[in-house]
């Protein structure tokens, strides 16, 4: 099946804003940015990400995209755009939905904010917003899945962002952000651009990941 179609048959559902349901867990979706260096690559690389994603999750609905201000992450945030947001239903010059810069998910992040800091923003997220999409970096994505207590090591979180448009699919166990980081969350998902694997094959993955990287 043509993933363009997958990803245009979801676009609908995923940007509508349901109400959010009692009870409903919160879930924040970590996504590198794509390769600026050839265009045609980052699309390539979005798509296949948006296409595992909706695969994985067929009923998803996003809430908010966030991105870094980055130009790199700028331009994955555009291709997102334009490949999944159904552009006839967004009134100008508002969105039907949140996508916006936010200079806390930058490439050098950890290194100003720290955990606490990074794990404070995530607590200040719209508590309407069930599921957020952060476009972001490999240098923040990993600090702030430990800053959530993900079920992971440091060198398993790294290797979950060693591709471009990579995804790290986090499940935090409570309704409200205002809990983030006070209880483990869940890796539910990571999207690879060769692979999606779920938590159970993380750390085999990874150990291949580090031998590759030794014999190179």
């Amino acid at each position: 099946m043509d993933p363009t179609s997958i990803i245009s048959e979801t676009a609908g559902s995923a940007f509508a804003q349901p109400e959010p349901e009692p009870g409903q867990r919160k879930r924040l979706i970590m996504m590198r940015h794509g390769d600026l260096k050839n265009i045609d690559d980052l699309k390539a690389q979005v798509r296949h990400s948006l296409q595992e994603l909706f695969l994985a999750y067929p009923d998803l609905a996003i809430d908010a995209v966030l991105y870094s201000p980055l130009k790199r992450t700028v331009r994955t945030a555009a291709e997102l755009y334009n490949l999944h947001v159904d552009k006839s239903a967004v009134q100008r010059p508002g969105f039907a939905f949140p996508f916006q810069k936010q200079d806390w998910l930058s490439e050098d992040a950890f290194s100003i904010l720290e955990y606490d800091g990074l794990r404070e923003k995530v607590r200040e997220l719209d508590e309407s917003w069930n599921t957020v999409l952060l476009i972001t970096h490999s240098t923040t994505a990993p600090p702030l899945a430990k800053a959530l207590q993900a079920q992971a090591t440091d060198m398993q979180l790294v290797f979950t962002m060693s591709d471009f448009a990579s995804v790290l699919v986090l499940d935090l166990p409570s309704d409200n952000w205002k809990d983030a980081g006070t209880e483990p969350s869940e890796i539910a998902k990571v999207i690879l651009q060769t692979k999606t694997l779920n938590a159970a094959d993380i750390p085999q993955a990874t150990d291949a990941y580090i031998q590759g990287l030794e014999a190179g």
